[in-house]
Order: C-alpha cells, then sequence, then structure tokens
C-alpha cells in the first residue's frame, strides 16, 4: 500500500502544531503545557492518566506539566472527592482567563490564514476539516469521547 498521502497528512499536522507553537511562544509556556491546560479545560473534571493515555506522555513528564500550571494558578486539583486516589482537575479562575485567550488567539490565527481564501474555499476547506477529523475518530477511536460522540469524557 501507498501511504504517501497519509504520511503527507501528518507531516502537515506537524506544521500546524509548529505554527501554533510559535502563537503562543511569548507565553513562555510549552506546546504540550498549552495542549494539557486545553485539554483541561476542554474536559473539566479530568484526572492525569486520562491526560496520559490521551496525549500519550509518560507520568513523570505530565507530573511536571501539571506541578507548573499548577504552581502558575492556571488549574486546581479538586481533592474533595470520595477516592482521594482520583485527582480530577480543573482550570482556576486564572486559567480559564488565559484558556479563553488563547482560545480567541487561536481563532484569530486560523482566520489570518484563510483570510484570502473566497467564501466557496473557506466552505470547502471547513467541510474537508470536519471530514477529516470524523475519520481520524475512526481510526484513532481512543479520543476523549463520551457514547454520543460528543467531546466529553467518560468516566
Amino acid at each position: 500500500m501507498n501511504y504517501e498521502s497519509i504520511k503527507s497528512v501528518i507531516r502537515t499536522c506537524y506544521h500546524i502544531i509548529a505554527v501554533y507553537s510559535g502563537e503562543f511562544k511569548e507565553t513562555g509556556y510549552s506546546f504540550t503545557e498549552i495542549y494539557t491546560l486545553a485539554i483541561i479545560g476542554y474536559y473539566p473534571g479530568i484526572i492525569a492518566s486520562q491526560i496520559m493515555e490521551y496525549i500519550h506522555l509518560d507520568r513523570g513528564y505530565l507530573s511536571r506539566v501539571i506541578k507548573k500550571l499548577l504552581q502558575d494558578d492556571l488549574i486546581y486539583i479538586d481533592d474533595t472527592t470520595l477516592n482521594h486516589r482520583i485527582k480530577p482537575l480543573y482550570l482556576s479562575d486564572h486559567g480559564k482567563e488565559v484558556f479563553d485567550s488563547m482560545e480567541k488567539k487561536a481563532d484569530e490565527s486560523i482566520e489570518r490564514h484563510i483570510a484570502d481564501a473566497s467564501p466557496d474555499d473557506k466552505a470547502e476547506f471547513f467541510r474537508l476539516m470536519k471530514l477529516l477529523d470524523e475519520n481520524f475518530k475512526l481510526v484513532y477511536p481512543d479520543t476523549l469521547r463520551n457514547d454520543n460522540g460528543d467531546s466529553r469524557i467518560k468516566r
């Protein structure tokens, strides 16, 4: 089988990640730290082991990332759960502000990158991105989704 088209898409994804990393360089956070913050923002109450499974980080590295986000008051741990081994993670008020700012900046970046496209080309681009997303979820079904396909966490 010829996998060149798939490898090309993967290379494009790496390029997009590099562009995004540059967009957020002035925050002082690494891509992994920003991505972890975003995951906690998208999935309030997620626990560290779920993040590890989702983005394939080893326990030590994720622990350092979470420690930094805690120290910078971007997230907090809900330690009131009955099971003391499960510690849900949430954005702090400051973390919500940073997360909202990053989301706005991401939207502006996307808009800037497609600004010169015609309305038809933009519509086609968004259609293809949705199709690509749906197909990735078929190939990588271990994404954080509930039984209805919503981007909410399964517990």
